[in-house]
C-alpha cells in the first residue's frame, strides 16, 4: 500500500495553510461529530448488504492477472507530468510523498481538488527520474460520500473482496464483514478501501497489485 502509507495525511495540504511549495502542514478537518452524522445518514439511506456484495464478486480462486490501468486516458508507466498538466492544468500543490517516518525523494506528487468529474482530492504520483506516472490516488469528498453501491455501479461487478494486508491479491477473499476491507478490480488495475459506514475511503490506480 505504498501510496497510501506515503500520503496518508494528504488531506492536510499546504495550500490551505499558506505553506511554501514542497512543505506540508495541518489544515482544519471536519469535526468528528459532523463526519459521524454524515456516516449515520449514509448508513440509514443505504441498502448495503455485505452478503450481496460477496455473492456478486468474481468467484474464481485463481490469482487474477493485474492490468496496468489508465486514468482518463493517462496510462500508468507512460504518461508524463506534462501530459497531466495538459489535461488538468497546473496542480494546486506539488511535493514529495511522505509518511510518518520518511520523505520519498525519488517520487513527486501533483495534488488536485475537484477536477474533471471527480468530487474530492486527486494525487498523481510520479517517478522523478523518468517523470512518468506511477500511481493515482483519489479520496472522495466526506461531505458527499461515495457509497459502495454507487462505486460498484460505476466500476462494475468484476471484482473480488479482500482484507487489508501486505498483498491484497494474495490475501484470502473475505466472506465475513471486517472493516476496513478492499474491493479489487484486477482487470482494471484499481482497488478501493471501504471504511465503516460502507463508504469508499480511497481509490487507487496502480501498475501492480499492492
Amino acid at each position: 500500500m505504498k501510496i497510501f502509507l506515503s500520503i496518508l495525511s494528504l488531506i492536510t495540504i499546504s495550500s490551505l495553510c499558506g505553506c511554501a511549495e514542497g512543505e506540508v502542514s495541518s489544515i482544519p478537518t471536519q469535526p468528528k461529530e459532523h463526519i459521524a452524522q454524515v456516516t449515520k445518514t449514509i448508513e440509514e439511506k443505504s441498502d448495503f448488504s455485505f452478503e450481496k456484495l460477496v455473492a456478486l464478486q468474481n468467484s474464481s480462486n485463481e490469482i487474477p492477472k493485474w492490468i496496468a490501468p489508465n486514468y482518463k486516458g493517462l496510462q500508468l508507466g507512460k504518461a508524463t507530468e506534462d501530459d497531466v498538466i495538459k489535461m488538468f492544468g497546473k496542480p494546486k500543490e506539488e511535493f514529495h510523498p511522505f509518511s510518518e517516518y520518511e520523505s520519498t525523494k525519488d517520487e513527486w506528487i501533483f495534488h488536485y481538488e475537484n477536477i474533471n468529474d471527480f468530487d474530492g482530492l486527486i494525487n498523481f504520483l510520479f517517478d522523478i527520474r523518468s517523470k512518468t506516472l506511477k500511481e493515482v490516488w483519489l479520496r472522495p469528498n466526506d461531505e458527499r460520500p461515495l457509497t459502495i453501491e454507487k462505486a460498484v455501479e460505476i466500476y462494475g461487478k468484476d471484482y473480488f473482496i479482500s482484507g487489508i494486508g501486505k498483498n491484497i491479491c494474495s490475501s484470502k477473499k473475505l466472506t465475513k464483514l471486517e472493516y476496513p476491507f478492499t474491493i479489487v478490480y484486477p482487470h482494471k488495475g484499481i482497488f478501493f478501501w471501504i471504511r465503516e459506514g460502507n463508504q469508499v475511503d480511497d481509490i487507487f490506480y496502480t501498475s501492480k497489485c499492492q
